[in-house]
């Protein structure tokens, strides 16, 4: 899932780093400054394909994607 979105954690408001789980994994860096991605890490397989979620790096909330 490639997407251009900003996420913003509405549970604790952290904006910088979050991982996307679809049918592969993937680490987003943002600059909150600039509004835009900085970094994306490569994409690594995700052995449960059910997963479709949003997971904050800093709370660990998970939020659904549909």
């Amino acid at each position: 899932m490639r997407t251009c979105n900003f996420f913003v954690c509405p549970n604790c408001g952290y904006d910088e780093k979050f991982k996307v789980f679809t049918s592969n994994v993937q680490v987003i860096y943002q600059s909150p400054e600039a509004g835009i991605r900085s970094f994306e890490s490569s994409i690594l397989p995700n052995l449960r394909h059910s997963d479709n979620y949003i997971e904050c790096q800093l709370c660990f909330e998970k939020f659904r994607t549909y």
